[in-house]
């Protein structure tokens, strides 16, 4: 778990980031064959808020882990949406999940997404149809995502910070 946190504070490039572990677990899960990954950047990047990174890296990085472990993936799409209302990254399969697999006890990986998607004001959508895919969405307003100052997302990371609102205290 240390070393998904750490990959992304030695550098601020999301994408670069999720490719390389991308690249990592799909080389672990299939024995290093072939698994195609596209990672792609819409709108121009955008620096994000050091919180809001550091719980965007992990959701996608479950997100991979899962398909990787699940699906046996032969491609895997990231999108990373850097929007003026609002920062977007969707995770997808290509084979969908088994109800099985999100049921079975010692099975957390999509209940911690769902987890800390609000941690940042965000919002996580999960789409699957077995044999069709898995698209994992994560949404965040702009107020919330990008390294600007703003009144609004400056209340929510000191709610966030001190444990009010049912936030998790860090």
């Amino acid at each position: 778990m240390q070393g998904l946190r750490a990959s992304t504070l030695e550098s601020n490039d999301l994408a670069a980031a999720i490719s390389t572990a991308a690249g990592e677990l799909a080389a672990e899960a299939r024995g290093h064959a072939t698994v195609r990954l596209s990672v792609e950047v819409e709108a121009v990047s955008r620096a994000l808020h050091p919180i809001v990174r550091d719980e965007a890296f992990p959701i996608a990085s479950e997100a991979l882990r899962n398909a990787c472990q699940h699906a046996a993936p032969q491609h895997l799409e990231v999108e990373i949406r850097y929007d003026e209302g609002q920062f977007r990254l969707r995770v997808g399969d290509g084979k969908g999940i088994d109800s099985q697999v999100t049921g079975r006890p010692g099975h957390f990986g999509l209940h911690g997404m769902h987890e800390r998607a609000p941690l940042v004001g965000g919002k996580l959508t999960v789409w699957t149809t077995p044999g069709a895919g898995t698209e994992i969405e994560l949404r965040i307003p702009s107020a919330y995502a990008y390294a600007t100052t703003s009144a609004r997302r400056h209340g929510l990371f000191a709610e966030w910070r001190s444990g009010k609102d049912g936030q998790r205290k860090r």
